[in-house]
């Protein structure tokens, strides 16, 4: 369901102009019915503001009481629209149809919480009520995960949990309209034509809009213009007078209503009509409804039958009324002028409540959403339908309903709405719930870039590095060994994912498999015991793709201490010149006249597994250069600052090893990479791979990990 921002704007700006022109009026029965909510009707809603952006806010963060950090360790660092979009410091592609609203993030890094941490947002500035935002945590790789929604509250703030710290987009659903965005005035008269002197009651209801509200009356004679929600003007010369009124709203927007001539006449006509208006009082009463006449002609003064429907009467002019239950009502009015004539007028008023919930609103594809429905008022008889915005839909009980489950498997925001449908004094009535947004987002597809070794026997630890795994691990998250052997997870990030070889595993593909999304196939070679000499295993070729004559690194294992007359590096059926040959790593040249295929190592007479290589002219790139590391030795667990030019955006080719071993990246930009030294690695020389290059290189010493003694109390 691919829809744009603009389009959808655009047919939701045309549906609301139809409706001003078609429900403006004065003396149509049907305008509150069709648009208002209350008193049987729904409220039409419009597109939100556009180009919303935020001053600088305070963001504060609330740890939970069993945080691994303390307060005074957290710190926030706002980002502008640039940064967070452009890849500069949290590279993230938001959907098309979200608008980015603000950018931080929160240090430490990659700190994480069995119980989220709640962060609260405070705008300098309000936005409008209703507005639904929408956070993204931004993992290693261009995708954004998405965490939470909230609505702002009524002071402006706007609060969401999070499981780990990282870079973080607010954003808005354009899709998604703000209940106070769309702001209508309707206008009400109780006499459409009559003799002068005329005297007319008018009474304005708004629909949408942020309150307190404000209204002006022109009332098309000249005259001087009057304010109030409801006042009366007489009218001392016959003609046709065209009245309007504006309201205005508490963030200053303003809706204009215009009506149907009143006609002035000079001598009394006969009543020939009158009609019933009814509109809500207060939405926090459903079932308290104001009504309004329209008479046309008379000599007043008039007199007022009301019948409610309910057994209850009045003779009110324009009274309000309170139900005793929801339901259907036949409202009959009799008004009778000075010389006994008379005019009848019905109208139903539909009170019957529709209700739907949803949770989860929001998440990737599969969402499954369970709705919950809520019914009053309706007929045995009548007829209920959950449409889901999809294509699909589902009966309702409505009498007895029960909670409906539905799985959007195609990504988009749908909007799913209840449907009451039942026949009443011969006539049928359909009340629809307040629609729900519904929105389902792309996950993020795991990628396996390399396994760390590359080859260990079963009950060995291993580490697969990647991306998009995800921040936590669900229970249908797996990684998965050949022949389809679930692996035992130690720890799950993500970008890194620490497993345990699973007993009777063979050589073979691995893979990352996130719920219903696999991960590409990694070669991995299961160590048996006993069994000399293991194969030759490629783990990572850099780069993976070039002309003829490109120089690439080989990492792997078994590769030999040096290469000896029979051992060889092949592509398709050409040998590449080999320029240096090392147990874990070989330096080669791809041939001339060579073409795509894998990249095959040979040694003593053992063939490795094939690792792609493209062979091609592609746009050629600098390789990175690091300027400086600090520091120049520590413990597994440490944090090194990289520093250089060059390192480009993260990606699925961005790296950064200490010898043969990646190293688990925290921070990524251009210039500077925060990067901690891997555990099972010795000493050896960090470099920095992008694009499928490899950096210069630094040395680094890897020191013992400082003693761990526990159970000791302080004297």
């Amino acid at each position: 369901m691919a829809v744009s921002a603009a389009a959808a704007r655009n047919k939701v700006a045309m549906i609301c102009g139809e409706l001003m022109k078609k429900y403006l009026f004065f003396g149509i029965i049907v305008s509150l019915t069709a648009v208002l909510a209350g008193c049987g009707a729904h409220k039409v809603l419009a597109p939100p503001y556009q180009g919303v952006m935020l001053p600088p806010i305070p963001i504060s963060v609330v740890l939970p009481p069993d945080s691994p950090i303390s307060a005074a360790d957290v710190s926030v660092a706002r980002l502008t629209q640039e940064q967070a979009l452009s890849q500069e410091r949290a590279p993230s592609d938001l959907p098309d149809e979200f608008a980015f609203i603000e950018g931080f993030v929160l240090e430490p890094l990659a700190t994480r919480f069995t119980t989220p941490a709640r962060v609260r947002i405070e705008p300098e500035i309000d936005l409008p009520a209703g507005t639904r935002l929408f956070l993204f945590w931004v993992g290693s790789s261009r995708h954004g995960t998405a965490i939470d929604e909230s609505p702002v509250q009524a002071d402006g703030s706007v609060t969401f949990d999070t499981p780990t710290f990282g870079f973080f987009i607010v954003a808005e659903n354009t899709l998604i309209p703000r209940p106070s965005d769309q702001f209508i005035v309707f206008g009400y008269t109780d006499i459409i034509e009559g003799a002068i002197p005329l005297t007319a009651h008018f009474r304005a209801v708004p629909a949408g809009g942020s309150p307190p509200y404000t209204f002006t009356w022109d009332f098309g004679d000249g005259s001087e213009s009057a304010s109030g929600e409801t006042t009366a003007h007489t009218y001392l010369e016959a003609g046709e007078y065209h009245v309007s009124v504006e309201a205005n709203d508490a963030y200053g927007r303003s809706a204009t209503g215009s009506f149907t001539p009143i006609v002035a006449t000079t001598e009394y006509t006969e009543l020939s009509s009158v009609g019933i208006d009814a509109f809500p009082i207060d939405p926090g009463e459903p079932l308290r409804c104001g009504f309004f006449p329209s008479i046309t002609g008379g000599v007043p003064p008039f007199t007022y039958e009301w019948s409610f429907g309910d057994g209850d009467t009045s003779a009110d002019p324009q009274p309000e009324h309170l139900y005793p239950d929801y339901g259907l009502y036949q409202v009959h009015l009799t008004v009778t002028d000075a010389v006994d004539d008379s005019a009848d007028a019905e109208r139903v008023i539909d009170l019957r409540s529709v209700k739907l919930d949803a949770a989860p609103t929001f998440g990737s594809v599969p969402l499954e959403v369970t709705f919950t429905i809520t019914i009053q008022g309706a007929d045995p008889q009548a007829s209920a339908t959950l449409h889901f915005g999809d294509g699909n839909s589902a009966a309702v009980n409505p009498t007895a309903p029960t909670p409906v489950s539905h799985t959007y498997g195609d990504t988009g925001t749908y909007s799913a709405q209840l449907e009451l449908t039942e026949q009443f004094g011969g006539e049928v009535f359909t009340k629809r719930s307040t629609p729900i947004a519904l929105v389902a987002l792309p996950p993020p597809v795991p990628y396996i870039y390399s396994i760390h070794p590359t080859q260990a026997a079963a009950g060995d630890a291993v580490s697969i590095y990647g991306q998009d795994f995800g921040i936590y691990h669900e229970d249908v998250d797996r990684v998965v060994f050949t022949p389809s052997l679930d692996a035992e997870i130690l720890e799950w990030g993500d970008t890194i994912i620490r497993v345990i070889v699973p007993e009777g595993a063979e050589d073979g593909d691995v893979y990352v498999a996130r719920g219903i999304y696999e991960s590409n196939r990694h070669h991995f070679n299961v160590i048996e015991p006993g069994s000399e000499p293991q194969p030759p295993v490629i783990g990572l070729i850099s780069p993976q793709k070039g002309p003829p004559g490109t120089q690439v690194a080989i990492l792997g294992a078994n590769f030999g201490d040096a290469q000896l007359p029979t051992d060889r590096v092949m592509l398709n059926n050409l040998d590449l010149e080999v320029l240096s040959w090392a147990d874990t790593q070989i330096q080669a040249v791809i041939p001339s006249f060579a073409e795509d295929g894998d990249i095959v190592v040979y040694h003593q007479d053992l063939a490795s597994n094939g690792y792609f290589f493209d062979v091609g002219v592609f746009p050629s790139s600098p390789p990175p250069v690091i300027i400086s590391i600090d520091p120049v030795e520590g413990s597994p667990g440490t944090s090194v600052s990289i520093v250089g030019v060059g390192f480009g955006e993260p990606g699925a080719d961005s790296m950064a090893f200490l010898g043969t071993t990646p190293m688990v990246t925290i921070v990524w930009s251009d210039t500077q990479i925060l990067a901690a030294v891997p555990t099972g690695g010795g000493d050896g020389e960090i470099r920095v791979l992008r694009g499928g290059y490899f950096s210069n290189a630094f040395a680094f010493k890897v020191i013992p990990s400082p003693p761990n003694i526990g159970g000791l109390q302080q004297l």
